[in-house]
């Protein structure tokens, strides 16, 4: 149960510390590099306090934007910029996010914690 639902974009949200949980499925293939958001989100959660996403992966270890013109990002860069922004890995897992033209798209299912 929650005392409040937030719908919008992060970068314009103004939120004090205080936010138990922070979810963003299927988004960040949208926005490329994650290090102010992820900053943001630290800033919001209060300790404890848990932020759940995925991202498509990418086959290396960074950032890449792909012909679909849609983000991928690397498992080494997701925990690098997750540990920058003083959040902590509670688990990461490889498994299919969505279908696209038939293709199964492979991610990253990522819950950190602060």
């Amino acid at each position: 149960m929650y005392d409040r639902l937030i719908k919008g974009d992060i970068a314009e949200l103004d939120i004090a510390a205080g936010i138990d949980l922070v979810t963003a499925a299927d988004v960040f293939m949208y926005v490329g590099t994650l290090e102010a958001v992820f900053a943001k989100v630290a800033a919001m959660l209060h300790p404890g306090g848990l932020f759940a996403f995925s991202v498509e992966a990418s086959d290396g270890d960074d950032l890449v934007l792909r012909e679909s013109r849609r983000y991928a990002h690397g498992r080494a860069y997701v925990e690098r910029e997750l540990a920058q922004a003083g959040l902590a890995l509670v688990s990461l897992t490889e498994d299919t996010i969505r279908r696209d033209r038939g293709e199964e798209i492979m991610g990253l299912v990522v819950v950190a914690g602060r």
